[in-house]
């Protein structure tokens, strides 16, 4: 059961197990015409009722009408929750924090033609639902710039005149748009978020990089070889290899038959026989030596 059109016509009870679905239909059937109900029964034992209820209403203010009425009240002696029943991997929007959101979905967005006046918008909103207010938005000179705020007591009313607009839009073929207005908490978060399109997505976390490609932010990994942060201050924030020029040999001394790790460092995997053994310079005698060994004059002998 995952039909929300229109949204917000979908609501979810949560109830006591002994309470009988049938008393749950007797009470939630007055406030609309129900499409569907759908409760939820133990997996191992489809017989046996959860307590848990979905039930989609033919309109938004139908299912806005059963949670003012029936949250919080009592089905034989069981006290019932009820509120809006999102689809199923979907953001749960927080509950609103300004004052003029309270209640939920109390408030309608319209966009109307500018040459429309106050009194005929007001007019064609009291067809259908009592405002608490009708905010429009100015321009700086005081001119309406063709949007309006429409607070209501209620989301049952506020969904009322939606429903009501909406018919009216489709049927005389009306310039206008009536949406259910986003929370003023949300609206300022996007704000904020767009005044700043250049923040970096990760800046509260150091373990992540804000800057692809700066090795410098980026920490060392377990299983890291020590080696490769020897030189650059081997540890938390720093670099995962380290930085030395190509063709130079790292600072420490090869062991027999020990091959460097990479073969950027300046040596090949595997010595020459009669190398293997000898200690090499951090820097090479000339640019682009492949190694050489520590006294230029001696003469590489085999080993024993």
């Amino acid at each position: 059961m995952e039909d929300t059109h229109p949204p917000f016509s979908r609501i979810f009870i949560s109830c006591d197990r002994r309470v009988s679905l049938d008393d749950i239909k007797a009470h939630f059937e007055q406030f609309g015409t129900v499409e569907d109900f759908y409760p939820v029964m133990e997996k191992m034992d489809p017989s046996v009722f959860r307590g848990m209820i979905f039930v989609k209403y033919d309109r938004a203010s139908s299912a806005a009408k059963a949670i003012e009425h029936m949250h919080g009240k009592t089905i034989v002696g069981s006290r019932v929750k009820v509120d809006y029943a999102y689809p199923k991997n979907s953001i749960i929007p927080p509950p609103p924090t300004a004052s003029e959101d309270i209640p939920q979905n109390s408030r309608l967005f319209i966009q109307y033609p500018r040459e429309q006046t106050e009194g005929e918008l007001t007019s064609l909103i009291m067809q259908h639902g009592d405002p608490d207010y009708i905010q429009l938005v100015r321009t700086p000179t005081g001119q309406p710039r063709g949007m309006a705020n429409v607070k209501f007591p209620l989301a049952s009313i506020a969904f009322r005149v939606l429903e009501g607009l909406q018919a009216r839009i489709a049927s005389d073929k009306l310039r206008m748009r009536v949406s259910i207005a986003r929370p003023r908490s949300t609206n300022n978060a996007r704000a904020h978020t767009q005044s700043a399109p250049h923040a970096a997505p990760n800046a509260h976390n150091p373990r992540k990089p804000n800057v692809p490609g700066v090795a410098s932010r980026m920490p060392m990994g377990r299983g890291v070889p020590p080696f490769l942060g020897a030189g650059a201050g081997a540890g938390r924030g720093t670099p995962p290899f380290p930085m030395f020029p190509f063709g130079a040999m790292p600072p420490f001394p090869m062991g027999r038959g020990f091959p460097p790790p990479f073969p950027m460092f300046g040596a090949p995997f595997g010595l020459p026989q009669p190398l293997q053994g000898q200690a090499f310079s951090g820097v090479p005698s000339r640019p682009g030596a492949r190694g050489m060994p520590n006294d230029r004059s001696s003469t590489c002998l085999p080993c024993a």
